[in-house]
């Protein structure tokens, strides 16, 4: 889903972004005491704080700030933002859902405005190393192609390694690939940048309530289901054809369209292939996937099969040149839902 704003940096106002920045560290220092500031999750600042209109601006910005504090530095018990560029959303010191604009979203807003092209908090004076591993050229686990025609094995079950957690959650991938990750975490932790694993292996039970949900969601809106379930499998894939039941994908920080203006976002695309990873599902490809674009998605391979991708430009089904053209998961999945 793309998000609502086209997220550019308009270099006329990177002065002004800078000294309100300034301004408003030593507002916010003297003006919200630690207690009482309101608390939100990454998540959803990510999905409340961009809200409307065309492209952000200071403005944006700035009108947040307005509403969040008082001429006397208070903080305003409850706000409507109406700003001819922004959705009416309330503001409440209770919590935050998704859609209500925060202090955090202030600071969210110009993180991209500033940000996005000067990479401001990066620290680019260290240069992420390659893993001290290997390079899993002949490996074929790390290249196996896993999709609508090529699925798992049944009852395949990975051998998992724990790589951290989110929402309070493990989350775990393939043992042989979990060192890959890690070091890459690391490596963008040194970097400034933070790395949420918001998915990555996930079970089958789990794949399959995915999809049945949006499935389902579809044909209450009318879809015809043999409609539905082909639309899902462009989003949602069928039990036995994720990666992510391989425990071989993980999906980073943000699970929309818009992840992909976002410096974690230019991080990894320049250095994932470093450490074995590689953007899976690129845009234009969904011919040659079967999956929408998924700036978001990254599937180990491999440093060298990583970096041979990448610098080919193709996918991984174009790079494997292979197909088992087994559909029997995607069938048998088919004629449960649609009959």
């Amino acid at each position: 889903m793309k998000g609502k704003y086209i997220l550019k940096t308009h270099k006329g106002i990177i002065n002004i972004s800078v000294v309100v920045l300034l301004i408003t560290a030593l507002l916010l220092s003297k003006a919200f005491p630690h207690n009482i500031l309101i608390k939100a999750s990454a998540e959803q600042i990510k999905k409340g704080c961009i809200l409307g209109g065309d492209e952000p601006t200071i403005f944006d910005a700035i009108e947040i700030l307005k509403y969040l504090v008082d001429m006397d530095g208070a903080i305003k018990q409850e706000g409507v933002i109406n700003s001819e560029s922004m959705d009416a959303a309330i503001i409440s010191r209770e919590g935050v859902e998704a859609g209500e604009p925060t202090i955090f979203c202030f600071i969210e807003i110009l993180k991209y405005l500033i940000g996005m092209e000067n990479d401001i908090g990066v620290n680019k004076s260290i240069k992420p190393k390659k893993p001290n591993l290997p390079d899993l050229k002949e490996e074929e686990w790390a290249i196996k192609l896993i999709n609508a025609k090529n699925p798992l094995p049944r009852g395949y079950t990975p051998d998992l390694a724990s790589i951290g957690s989110y929402n309070n959650d493990n989350r775990e991938l393939d043992r042989r690939a979990a060192p890959y990750y890690l070091q890459m975490y690391t490596a963008a932790r040194n970097n400034g940048i933070n790395l949420v694993p918001v998915s990555s292996y996930r079970r089958l039970v789990r794949q399959e309530e995915n999809f049945i949900e949006m499935f389902n969601d579809l044909v209450q809106k009318g879809y015809a289901r043999h409609e539905a379930f082909d639309l899902t499998m462009r989003e949602i894939a069928v039990p036995r054809t994720s990666e992510h039941n391989a425990g071989l994908a993980i999906d980073f920080n943000l699970i929309e369209e818009r992840f992909d203006k976002t410096i974690e976002f230019r991080w990894l695309m320049n250095n994932a292939a470093k450490f074995g990873f590689i953007l899976r599902y690129k845009k234009d490809t969904t011919h040659i996937t079967g999956v929408s674009y998924e700036p978001w998605h990254f599937r180990f391979v491999g440093v060298h099969n990583a970096e041979r991708i990448n610098s080919l430009g193709i996918t991984l089904e174009e790079y494997v040149d292979e197909c088992a053209n087994d559909t029997s998961a995607v069938d048998e999945f088919r004629r449960r839902l649609v009959g």
